[in-house]
């Protein structure tokens, strides 16, 4: 790597693959970089190929977890490997299981849905909004306070549905009638 910039209160989370090639480096001392906006987070066990430069604009997220972010590919027509850029643009939001291109442009105030393939071809109306599929395209517009957000952490938390040991479900199916194998489970502690 040639250049690590974090602006502040941007940060990278654990368990992440962050490398470059040198030899691309040799070519250019700008290559190798990885740059992180304001309060920009890098969240846990992705791979970031930086041989050519990613940067992450101010308020963004990567992941989730395991994105993979390649700045490099190879050229088959003319047998080379290429490095290139990858912007993910400012209060954007990259879902897990992600894969950024050499070349791709994220667009600001967006999301990249999980399980998407950003590519480096150029979006054809790049606006916010939410991207998905692979290749990722436009599927709809999208708001909301994240995207307006100057507040670094989201503090706020709550619990969408139910959560925990629902024992009466794990008794459909046995052939017990309900009761009968709630009882058992808590004669014994065991199911």
């Amino acid at each position: 790597m040639s250049l690590l910039h974090l602006e502040n209160e941007a940060g990278i989370g654990s368990w992440n693959w962050i490398s470059a090639h040198p030899a691309y480096q040799a070519l250019d001392p700008k290559a190798g970089t990885l740059a992180l906006g304001y309060g920009a987070r890098i969240e846990s066990r992705s791979y970031l190929d930086c041989s050519g430069t990613i940067e992450v604009g101010a308020y963004s997220a990567v992941g989730g977890q395991r994105c993979t972010l390649q700045s490099h590919e190879p050229n088959m027509r003319d047998m080379i490997q290429t490095v290139g850029r990858i912007e993910i643009g400012h209060h954007t939001s990259v879902g897990s299981n992600v894969v950024i291109l050499k070349g791709a442009k994220v667009p600001e105030c967006s999301v990249l849905a999980a399980h998407s393939t950003m590519t480096g071809k150029p979006l054809a109306d790049p606006k916010p909004g939410v991207y998905g599929g692979t290749p990722a395209k436009f599927l709809a517009p999208i708001s909301g306070q994240w995207f307006e957000r100057t507040q670094i952490p989201i503090t706020d938390v709550a619990i969408d549905g139910i959560v925990g040991l629902d024992r009466a479900s794990l008794a459909r199916g046995t052939g017990t009638p309900q009761q009968e194998a709630l009882h058992a489970v808590d004669a014994d502690g065991t199911a």
